[in-house]
């Protein structure tokens, strides 16, 4: 990306200016392919971003280049992401994270990128769902502190992994056997799932689990709407 990248300095009210050329490579990225992109600069500042994100934060042409993380993201959590860019501008070394973002499990990878002389250094991050992530459980990342866990906000830390097992496709026996817990136990646990996440059985249950990332990659509808994750 270094050899697209083009200076984004621009005063209050200029013309917005992309801080990568959107040539074919930008496009098959951020629309054919529907990954999150986007662009930052050290002090976390949005220089450029994909069509899905700038639709999914109600962003207009005129905000990029004028908001930062710290608009888009509460304190701590666009500090913590902050201090992971100036790593990676640091060590010039690519860094992956997961994190929650509206009940859904993302993986996020921040890259090292500079404009044509060098001299400035910019963030790209590609954001996607991690149940639709090629390297899910393959590779490592760190873990972030979640941007808003959604409807499963509510749920106890036993629904949650229930949860997980049910999208693994496991029956409630199976369930109860992994957990070393009574079948009824587990029932009581998937009745109450249903009720807080208003659905009425296991494969609408499943659906959840494996688009909020919480079991290992399963193949999901690509036609789900996705939500652009705030702040990558």
């Amino acid at each position: 990306m270094s050899n697209t990248a083009t200076p984004s300095h621009r005063s209050p009210g200029a013309p917005y200016a992309p801080a990568i050329a959107h040539n074919d490579c930008w496009t098959a990225l951020t629309e054919d392919a529907g990954i999150c992109v986007y662009v930052f600069d050290l002090d976390g500042r949005l220089l450029d971003a994909s069509p899905r994100v700038i639709a999914a934060h109600g962003l207009a042409h005129d905000d990029i280049g004028r908001i930062t993380v710290h608009d888009m993201l509460p304190e701590p959590l666009a500090q913590e992401r902050l201090e992971l860019f100036r790593t990676v501008a640091r060590t010039r070394l690519p860094a992956s994270y997961e994190s929650f973002t509206r009940g859904v499990r993302y993986r996020a990878t921040i890259r090292p990128s500079s404009d044509p002389t060098g001299e400035r250094t910019r963030l790209l991050v590609t954001a996607t769902p991690i149940a639709l992530h090629p390297s899910a459980g393959r590779t490592p990342a760190r873990e972030l502190s979640p941007n808003g866990l959604g409807p499963l906000a509510q749920l106890t830390r036993r629904e949650l992994e229930v949860l997980g097992l049910i999208g693994e496709g496991l029956s409630t026996a199976g369930i109860a056997d992994r957990l070393k817990r009574s079948i009824k136990t587990v029932e009581g646990h998937r009745v109450s799932l249903g009720n807080k996440l208003g659905v009425s059985n296991r494969v609408e249950l499943a659906r959840i689990a494996i688009r909020a990332g919480l079991c290992p990659f399963d193949p999901v509808s690509h036609d789900d709407p996705v939500e652009a994750p705030i702040g990558g």
